[in-house]
């Protein structure tokens, strides 16, 4: 192998490792989305099955205030840009429900995209032996 051609497989070696750190850092982020989805799901549907409710509600900072939700009542959900609509609860559990899988699937296309990368690497780790 010329040393130009080493240089080049180096190079996408490196290219490649790069990206199968970006991949790696975004599949993280998104488990912690997937996480967070979840957390929400589960407290939609606990406030769905109970009539009324006693809740924490956090302030920030680690304050709470202690006040009651009723399942009667609309939930509030951020859509972005800082806008605000009122759903009903069942509204706001599909829509989380959508987003859940829909983060699934890019976690799922993103390990696709890796173990690709993770066996490239390892056939250009090969050509190096």
């Amino acid at each position: 192998m010329q040393d130009k051609d080493a240089q080049a497989l180096l190079y996408e070696y490196e290219i490649l490792e790069k990206k199968f750190e970006e991949l790696t850092m975004l599949r993280e982020n998104l488990k912690a989305v997937f996480k967070e989805y979840r957390a929400v799901k589960h407290s939609l549907k606990e406030l769905i099955n109970k009539k009324s409710n006693e809740v924490l509600l956090p302030l920030g900072g680690g304050y709470y205030v202690k006040t009651t939700v009723s399942s009667d009542e609309n939930i509030f959900v951020s859509i972005g840009g800082g806008i605000v609509v009122e759903k009903k609860f069942e509204d706001a559990l599909k829509k989380v429900e959508e987003e859940e899988l829909k983060v699934k699937e890019e976690i799922k296309k993103i390990d696709e995209e890796r173990k690709k990368i993770k066996k490239q690497l390892k056939s250009l780790a090969g050509l190096f032996s």
